[in-house]
């Protein structure tokens, strides 16, 4: 352990804030953002800030009434994930999270091309609270991997940047999603899910193949798993240095 602080301290002097797209540091660094991508790739942005139109334009009689309801589902979400994150893990939170939203989005694309009616409405609501609850699960674990993912001497810039690429696609969010839920403009109606579904299909399938389970790992357990080029779904089962040491102290 105290070898590998010194070799932190001794590499500290000589990183600057472009390592993080080198090596290793490059992918902690897209690990480090891409849950809060694919938080904006499944519809953070039409719940968030559309949320009443979108439903108004989706032909339900009381949207702020439905956007009251899945705002509390929000707020009860990420409550119930601060227990469910340290219990359950960060990985299959956020993995199970995203394919249940990118679930969601095909369900409600399929909606918007049945004829109107009141079973609709009702099944759509339903979905729609489904995909809320992905979303802002995904969302509690992004925030949770912008600070533990990173490398502890380049770990601002990680940071940074991760929640800069968030921002940015959030800003291009905002005009795309304000002309396809607009009925003066392309008028998508639910037909944005099918939109959600082609973005959100590659963000999905890169939480399962980025996103490790950090839970009860060290700073320097997760160095040595990144260094030793472990395969992120395979960090819950790989033994590290530190636990083969607290083994042979038993």
């Amino acid at each position: 352990m105290l070898e590998h602080e010194y070799a932190v301290a001794v590499e500290q002097r000589q990183e600057q804030w472009w390592s993080i797209f080198r090596g290793t540091n490059g992918l902690r660094t897209t690990i480090a953002f891409w849950p809060g991508l694919a938080q904006q790739c499944i519809g953070l942005k039409l719940f968030r800030t559309f949320g009443t139109y979108f439903f108004q334009q989706a032909g339900v009689s009381q949207p702020f009434t439905v956007k009251c309801i899945t705002l509390s589902i929000q707020i009860a979400t990420v409550l119930v994930n601060i227990v469910l994150v340290d219990n359950f893990g960060r990985r299959p939170l956020a993995c199970w999270a995203v394919t249940i939203s990118w679930v969601a989005c095909c369900v409600v694309g399929v909606l918007g091309v049945t004829p109107d009616n009141q079973a609709k409405t009702y099944v759509f609501v339903l979905f729609a609270c489904f995909w809320n609850i992905g979303m802002m699960t995904c969302g509690t674990v992004a925030t949770t991997f912008n600070g533990e993912i990173s490398s502890q001497l380049l770990r601002p810039y990680t940071a940074a940047f991760a929640v800069g690429i968030t921002c940015v696609l959030g800003v291009i969010m905002d005009v795309f999603v304000l002309y396809m839920v607009n009925a003066n403009q392309w008028n998508w109606g639910l037909k944005i899910s099918w939109f959600y579904a082609g973005i959100g299909f590659p963000a999905m399938v890169g939480m399962w193949l980025l996103i490790p389970e950090s839970k009860g790992r060290s700073t320097a357990e997760l160095d040595e798993l990144f260094e030793r080029k472990i395969k992120p779904w395979r960090f819950s089962q790989a033994e590290t240095a530190t636990e083969r040491l607290v083994k042979s102290k038993e």
